[in-house]
Order: C-alpha cells, then sequence, then structure tokens
C-alpha cells in the first residue's frame, strides 16, 4: 500500500516586486511599479494595474502607456535568497520543506495534521503568516507535490470549509489518514479542469498535446497508458 502523503503548497506571484516594496521606507506609496523580464512585465502593483498595464505586456508598451511607471528588472537571484528566507519560516509547520523555482514553497504536512488540529488550520496558518510578512500567497492542499503546485499556481484553492465537512469518518482512521484521504478525494476534480499548460507550459510536450487536442489534464489522463506513452 502506498505510504499516505499531504501537500501544501504556498505560491507567491509577486515575490520579487513583494521584497522592493518591502524594503522601501514608504512601500511605493501611489507610484505604479513592475519588474520586468525579457522585455516584458512579470509582476505588478495595484497601482500598476489600475493604469491598464498587464503581465506580459511589452515592456516598451507599458512605457507609452504608463510614463510614470517605476520598473525594475526582476532579480531571481534575490528572489530565491527571499525565498529560502520564508523556507527555513515555514518549518514551524514541518520540518519537510522544499523550494519550488521560482517563487513556491512546498511542505510535507501529513505527519503535522494531528499537532496543529487539521490541514485547513496549517494552511490558513502558514497563509496569514505570509501576508503578514507582505507576501501575497496562493495557497492549496494536494496528495502529491505536484498536484499542490499545479492547484496553487493556478489559483484553484481547496475550500478549506466543504473539505473539513467532507472528511471521512471511521473508528479505524487516524487524523493523518482522514486528511489525506479527504483531499485527495476533493482534489481530484480540480486537477481534472486544469488545461495542460499548467504542467507542460512550453516544449516539444505542449506543442503535441495541442496537436492532439488535449487540452485539460482529464483529458490527458483518460488516454490508455500504452497509447499514452507511445505517443509521449
Amino acid at each position: 500500500m502506498a505510504r499516505e502523503t499531504l501537500w501544501l503548497c504556498l505560491h507567491l506571484p509577486r515575490l520579487g516586486l513583494e521584497h522592493w516594496l518591502k524594503s522601501d521606507p514608504e512601500g511605493g506609496g501611489a507610484l505604479p511599479r513592475a519588474l520586468s523580464e525579457e522585455g516584458r512585465l512579470c509582476q505588478l502593483n495595484t497601482h500598476a494595474q489600475a493604469r491598464g498595464l498587464k503581465p506580459q505586456m511589452a515592456l516598451s508598451t507599458a512605457l507609452s502607456i504608463c510614463q510614470d511607471l517605476d520598473v525594475r528588472p526582476r532579480a531571481l537571484r534575490e528572489e530565491q535568497q527571499t525565498l529560502r528566507l520564508l523556507g527555513d519560516w515555514a518549518t514551524v509547520f514541518t520540518p519537510d520543506v522544499s523550494l519550488s523555482d521560482p517563487s513556491s514553497l512546498i511542505l510535507q504536512i501529513s505527519d503535522s495534521v494531528k499537532l496543529f488540529g487539521g490541514a485547513d488550520r496549517i494552511q490558513s496558518a502558514a497563509v496569514a503568516g505570509l501576508q503578514a510578512q507582505g507576501y501575497s500567497v496562493s495557497a492549496s492542499l494536494g496528495p502529491t507535490p505536484l498536484s499542490a503546485q499545479a492547484l496553487a499556481e493556478a489559483g484553484q484553492t481547496l475550500s478549506l470549509e466543504a473539505l473539513r465537512q467532507a472528511l471521512p469518518d471511521g473508528p479505524t482512521l487516524s487524523p493523518k489518514a482522514r486528511w489525506c484521504q479527504g483531499v485527495a478525494t476533493q482534489a481530484a476534480p480540480l486537477l481534472e479542469r486544469l488545461p495542460t499548460a499548467s504542467l507542460f507550459p512550453r516544449g516539444v510536450t505542449a506543442k503535441l498535446l495541442e496537436d492532439l487536442g488535449l487540452h485539460h489534464l482529464g483529458a490527458l489522463r483518460a488516454l490508455p497508458r500504452a497509447a499514452l506513452e507511445a505517443r509521449l
């Protein structure tokens, strides 16, 4: 029998931008600010978004629309240093914390649910702790690290209230088993609806899946494994 595991992904979509704003005593005030990467905007504050700017917009276009935009190149090394510090902080919930480039923390929490009184309380406390430090967070539980990360990065957070209400019950089930089984059940339909681009954003595999008309993970998983292996 496979070992039951339970994972929490804490995705920080504006990690670099918010680290920059935290270093400013005034937090940037009402200035539109953004980070750029390879000539395109990648992380924007609310003031920049209010001016009509969007992620992946060409930097030249953004500056023509918003001439007072305060923009900096994205500093990936600095982001990774910040992520490592936040990973150290996250060990308050579990000693098993991994960093996933460029801006996600992945926590294995199956052995922590009894101590904290539930996986929902771990997620809520972790999100509140990061928000208190000035970071935006998209979080999700999942039965595997990749499933938790895919859901968090897509903004498909499991409803914690619905999850607690739907936990399996039984005299032989431990708190760990209840939460592992409950999360796996609740995550399954959300994972089925995720676009295949959430796991294969680019490259040969992404092109092949597009050509085959496999736009969602549910369609990909429905293929016979032998046929899928032959194609991929």
